[in-house]
């Protein structure tokens, strides 16, 4: 499961797909994702909602999308492709 630090993620409630940029060792993901659940997750897992700056490890799921993540330094694994 690759790991990075979170430098932006672009989304809201109601736009459907939303866009999660990490910086990890190869360079650069790009990485689509569900807004709501992801928003949702990003909620449970840090008191601000906030997971800018943040490094996490995570995965993708078969269609390309953000099946979950796990933040570093302590935290449990979040599903958002449910």
């Amino acid at each position: 499961m690759p790991e990075g630090t979170v430098l932006s993620f672009s989304g809201s409630w109601s736009s459907g797909i939303a866009l999660l940029e990490i910086k990890n060792g190869r360079g650069i993901d790009m990485v689509n994702c569900e807004a709501s659940p992801t928003i949702r997750a990003f909620r449970s897992a840090y008191p601000d909602g906030n997971p800018v700056g943040k490094r996490i490890r995570y995965s993708i799921g078969e269609l390309g999308l953000l099946a979950g993540f796990t933040p570093m330094g302590g935290g449990r694994r979040v599903v958002t492709d449910e």
